[in-house]
């Protein structure tokens, strides 16, 4: 979040003007804001900026080849992970931009979870919009003949996500800090 005060405020006719400063700061950023603004923006702005940046974080690991023992290990960029959102932390964000309450998201939310299973085990694909596509795969013996084929062939049942050509676009311009 962002700590407005007045003495960052200067007045300017007709005009609101954000300047915007990024620094480094442990295991994320920060953001200054300096904000120009004209009469009672200010306050407004105050009241109504939620910006964040957003950053992937990495870290630097060294790892083997798993097939080549014997070659030289080498140095990874790898995902590292701030804080874990939960359902109660994500229907607070949801209802600050809709009419509804927190609670009643968090019941959406579990309702879906609770049918999903139920959709996927019949085969279905569930497809979120603008996010995408949930499905199960497996993976199977093999045999020579086809009539060997059976239902107890089937082994390592998963749930793959396909992202929808929205999110890709959205994430496409990710910006990655070294932890």
């Amino acid at each position: 979040m962002f700590k407005f005060s007045e003495k960052t405020c200067r007045l300017t006719p007709k005009f609101i003007i954000f300047i915007v400063y990024l620094s480094a700061e442990d295991m994320g950023l920060r953001c200054e804001l300096q904000i120009i603004a004209s009469g009672g923006a200010y306050k407004v702005l105050q009241k109504l900026l939620l910006w964040r940046v957003h950053f992937m974080m990495y870290s630097v690991k060294q790892r083997q080849n798993p097939l080549d023992r014997q070659a030289d290990s080498k140095y990874y960029a790898s995902a590292e992970y701030g804080e874990e959102i939960d359902v109660n932390d994500l229907a607070k964000e949801i209802s600050k931009s809709c009419t509804l309450t927190p609670a009643d998201i968090v019941a959406v939310i579990e309702s879906f979870l609770d049918k999903m299973p139920q959709y996927l085990k019949s085969s279905n694909r569930i497809r979120l919009n603008k996010f995408g596509i949930f499905k199960l795969s497996f993976s199977s013996v093999g045999h020579e003949k086809k009539d060997d084929v059976s239902a107890s062939d089937i082994k390592n049942l998963r749930v793959l996500f396909t992202p929808s050509a929205e999110l890709k676009k959205e994430l496409s311009d990710v910006s990655y800090t070294r932890k």
